[in-house]
């Protein structure tokens, strides 16, 4: 199945400026990127009758009463293609996201069509950031057309009219212009990366595997850069996935990525992994529970099969000569943890868990995790060990070079 465009052809300034936005925003679970700590004027532009700054100022006061009908009819009245109401419903639940307009000031003015004005605003949860408020003149006065934010990572961030495809259990979203054959290898193997990212969660009731099993949304991204900017923070280089606002996010191009589709089907697996993870947690889980971050990344690493032919190899030679960590030192978001090959002792401790105590170990951690257990008392409890004898005979199988043996 090709991937398919259903989008109504571009009006002028992308229709909806603002409403695409914030309903790209919407869907993605997101905000935008916030803006270092701005440097506000004791006094903005005055606002007079009649004129573009009444408009945007009467704008945003209506979002910051959370008047989300008399912001929508702003824009509607240009442009005609959305009703109010539905609108305002979008507004509202991305606005949600960014915590609330809680300040605002008005601050320079370009004139021409449209008329540009610069804002700095303050959001509750995003932050500061500058915005840019295009208003146009028609015969019902000053109408707003778009209003962009500036990003930090890439400026030029504009949400693009999405490639989109579907199997029964992804909703792709691809960014015009990608490869082909990469977009029709991940329709074609998309179904089989779910199966194996369920694969830790066998042996799990029925009814939860259903809620676990149901669509997911998949945004595949040209570059780190346009990754960077939908997620809202500057993502290491090295960062090809990750599971944000409820979706899948990827890349196609990158460092990482230059081995092509082998590597982005295990990317989709791991990330895919997270998705089922973060559902099973909210199904199972009796309060909010952190887990330490060798655990989500291990078990994904091993749905993806990601410790193999060389990986495993150069990390085997490694492991058999250096200190291993200790699992504190892997419980650290992965992100901001500095532990030389993270990733791999995760993938490896988790493997170890399953070929040594069973395939359903890691179900039966969380399991004991969700119920209140702390990460260390969950393995006790998963294991039948205490934490010193499983942490030392994982070590004596990583310095013996992740080796299995048939007793």
């Amino acid at each position: 199945m090709q991937p398919t465009n259903p989008s109504p052809p571009r009006r002028r300034l992308d229709v909806l400026g603002l409403a695409l936005l914030l309903a790209l925003a919407a869907a993605l679970g997101l905000w935008w990127h916030s803006s270092r700590t701005l440097d506000w004027p004791a006094a903005g532009l005055a606002v007079l009758p009649g004129t573009p700054e009444e408009t945007v100022d009467g704008f945003l006061e209506a979002i910051a009463r959370d008047d989300m009908e008399s912001a929508a009819k702003l824009l509607t009245a240009r442009y005609g293609s959305m009703d109010g109401p539905e609108l305002a419903k979008q507004l509202s639940d991305s606005l949600r996201q960014a915590g609330g307009l809680t300040r605002w000031l008005l601050v320079s003015r370009q004139d021409g069509d449209p008329v540009l004005l610069t804002v700095y605003a303050h959001f509750a949860r995003a932050g500061e950031m500058v915005m840019t408020a295009e208003v146009f003149s028609d015969a019902a006065g000053w109408r707003m057309g778009n209003l962009r934010t500036g990003d930090g990572t890439n400026p030029r961030w504009r949400p693009p009219t999405w490639e989109t495809a579907n199997t029964p259990r992804l909703r792709f979203h691809a960014w015009p212009g990608l490869a082909v054959r990469d977009l029709t290898m991940l329709l074609e193997r998309g179904e089989e990366a779910f199966g194996l990212a369920l694969g830790p969660f066998r042996g799990a009731d029925q009814g939860v595997l259903a809620l676990m099993s149901e669509q997911v949304d998949v945004f595949i991204y040209d570059s780190g850069i346009s990754l960077s900017a939908a997620v809202g923070e500057a993502l290491p280089d090295w960062v090809v996935g990750t599971w944000r606002g409820g979706a899948v996010h990827l890349i196609t191009q990158g460092p990482n990525t230059r081995e092509g589709q082998p590597l982005l089907f295990e990317y989709l697996t791991h990330e895919l992994n997270h998705a089922i993870l973060s559902r099973y947690l909210q199904v199972r889980a009796l309060k909010l529970v952190a887990v330490p971050a060798w655990l989500p990344e291990g078990m994904a690493g091993l749905a993806a099969r990601q410790l193999s032919g060389a990986r495993r190899a150069g990390f085997a030679s490694e492991a058999a000569r250096a200190q291993p960590p200790a699992l504190t030192d892997l419980a650290r978001t992965f992100t901001h943890n500095q532990v030389q090959y993270r990733y791999e002792y995760s993938f490896a401790f988790c493997e170890y868990l399953c070929g040594r105590f069973g395939a359903e170990t890691l179900r039966h951690l969380v399991d004991a995790i969700c119920e209140g257990a702390t990460p260390s008392t969950a393995l006790e409890l998963a294991t039948g060990q205490e934490m010193a004898t499983l942490t030392a005979s994982w070590h004596a199988w990583l310095q013996g070079g992740l080796v299995w043996t048939t007793p």
